[in-house]
């Protein structure tokens, strides 16, 4: 009942396909479109009110309401919807960048009210925060939170880790590469207390956060024969539902802890789970599930085709817009390009190639000099990123080890000259980096959630409104 396929019978309607032609472009709407247009997203708000799972209605009356705004500058009517609905960053953003030029003392009323959902430095959505509220105050011992990728799951985990501080406390991530930044980030947070990353750390501690792929976390257990853990922390939870070897041992893992201790506290993570009861490994199982439905993140989808026509995509009517031709994909790249861009790949093979060709038609960045003489230093000459750093790119793979990974990584996020990161699905799940665009040059065995999760990580909640999300495939 989403009712796309409703949305796509107005295509008849030739005032409506043209409005959605230029909105999905970056042509901006005469006064008459725009009271028809609107007008529209009005009955699509309504529907959704009489019936919350008309998720697509919505979704589309956002589209609308968010493209008007960029577009022709018009951000009232996302103010008020972003008011209605709980999309308090957005309102938070409208308010400082004065993009109303008249407000009324309703609204400063409103955006003083908004101030109350701050967190940690930025703007909850409201059902962020009631969702955030409910899990930490939740007695349930199976507890799982869904929302989009970069809703508050990383601020969560803290939040569990400060309510039981002095309590035994397990992260579960799916990758080395999730389990070095989670490292990173809780000792950050967490500087004097103990954090454990391999079954050899441990020493007998009543109270300690430990962070475990799922096969390290079986080792723990199989060479400390009493030990559990109150708190286990399942990130990436979704990661349970395939029906290959690493979602059985997760699955042992996780009754391993809760045979050991009935009253252990188990929080499940995803973005990508439909409904909790698919997370179930016991028939007596209850999970105490909250969800956010509504995503504040909206992309742009664009297509490069072989002949050097690139394309802009409407999800919501499933059209294609011819924007313009390039030579080749690397031109392609060059004309879209951002700050930061992600390029991705399937195989390490690929990955590295690609990375070759890219870096010859890149031009040296004398910044860069510098960070590439200390690696050069530390590192053999000759070795790859010696040299594609000083044009500003790196690449990423499994196969790179991963004390280099782990600093180039860091060096990604923080060091504005470097523009390129080529990768594959090593930064897949659960790793942040400042991506604003995402070129993806092969899909083949891409599934659909491992696209879902691809595209999540473009751009932070805080940076939607900054830098809109383009999504480009070859």
């Amino acid at each position: 009942m989403d009712g796309i396929n409703q949305i796509k019978k107005l295509k008849d309607v030739d005032i409506f396909q043209t409005i959605i032609r230029k909105l999905t472009i970056g042509v901006q709407l005469e006064y008459d479109e725009l009271s028809f247009i609107l007008s529209v997203s009005i009955i699509f708000l309504q529907e959704y009110q009489k019936d919350k799972r008309r998720i697509a209605y919505f979704n589309f009356a956002y589209f609308v309401i968010l493209k008007v705004a960029l577009i022709n500058k018009l951000y009232q009517p996302l103010f008020d919807l972003s008011l209605n609905v709980g999309f308090y960053p957005i309102n938070r953003f409208i308010f400082e960048k004065k993009l109303i030029e008249s407000l009324s003392l309703e609204s400063i009323k409103n955006d003083v009210e908004v101030d109350a959902y701050r967190y940690d430095k930025h703007i909850e959505m409201y059902q962020q925060r009631l969702n955030r509220t409910e899990i930490l105050s939740s007695k349930s011992l199976d507890n799982v939170y869904i929302a989009p990728t970069s809703f508050g799951k990383s601020s969560l985990i803290f939040d569990i880790i400060r309510k039981n501080f002095n309590k035994k406390i397990s992260i579960i991530v799916p990758s080395k590469s999730l389990l070095s930044q989670s490292i990173i980030d809780l000792k950050k947070i967490f500087p004097d207390k103990k954090i454990i990353f391999n079954e050899d750390m441990y020493d007998n501690e009543e109270s300690f956060i430990s962070v475990f792929t799922q096969e390290r976390a079986l080792r723990f257990f199989s060479k400390n024969k009493e030990i559990y853990f109150d708190v286990m922390i399942v990130d990436e939870a979704h990661n349970l539902l395939p029906n290959d070897y690493r979602a059985v041992i997760l699955a042992r893992a996780i009754r391993r802890n809760r045979f050991r201790s009935s009253n252990s506290k188990h929080y499940y993570l995803s973005p990508l789970i439909n409904e909790s009861k698919s997370l179930q490994l016991e028939a007596d199982q209850v999970f105490f599930e909250r969800k956010i439905n509504l995503n504040i993140k909206d992309p742009d989808y664009f297509e490069f085709k072989e002949t050097g026509d690139f394309f802009k995509y409407n999800r919501f009517l499933d059209e294609s817009y011819r924007l313009g031709w390039c030579e080749n994909l690397y031109e392609y790249i060059k004309y879209n390009q951002k700050n930061k861009n992600f390029i991705y790949l399937r195989s390490p093979k690929k990955v590295e190639e690609f990375s070759k060709r890219l870096c010859h038609r890149l031009g040296f960045n004398g910044k860069l000099a510098s960070l590439s003489k200390i690696l050069s230093e530390n590192l053999h000459e000759d070795f790859y990123c010696v040299d594609y750093i000083k044009k500003g790119l790196i690449y990423l793979h499994g196969g790179i080890p991963d004390l280099i990974k782990d600093f180039l990584e860091y060096k990604f996020k923080t060091e504005s000259d470097i523009k390129y990161l080529v990768a594959n699905s090593v930064v897949l799940e659960g790793i942040n980096f400042p991506i604003e665009v995402l070129f993806i040059l092969n899909t083949t065995d891409l599934k659909v959630k491992n696209l879902i999760n691809l595209i999540g990580r473009v751009n932070r909640l805080n940076e939607v409104l900054v830098m809109p999300m383009r999504i480009y495939q070859n």
